[in-house]
């Protein structure tokens, strides 16, 4: 099943709704060309592997503190204009 984002707002967050339907297409276009994309590690992976390199090997941290809060207030944003409750810290 294909799906697609039918909403707005911030960074596509927001009131809307996700379709099951196709989006619009021309009758007569012809179908898409496919390209082989060479499968890359995962973002999880990624993210383990820089955690693990900072901790046992000292190496870099790629984003700090500061952007790990402006992420945060980003969600904040998305669940706030999903009229959803702001999430509150586990005990």
């Amino acid at each position: 099943m294909r799906t697609r984002w039918e909403g707005g707002g911030l960074a596509g967050c927001g009131r809307g709704k996700v379709s099951d339907q196709p989006g619009p297409t021309k009758p007569d276009a012809p179908p898409k060309a496919r390209r082989h994309v060479p499968r890359q590690p995962s973002t999880y992976a990624r993210q383990l592997r820089a955690f693990t390199g900072a901790i046992l090997r000292g190496e870099q941290v790629l984003t700090g503190a500061d952007d790990a809060v402006d992420n945060m207030t980003v969600i904040d944003a998305c669940y706030a204009a999903a009229g959803l409750p702001r999430r509150e810290p586990s005990p």
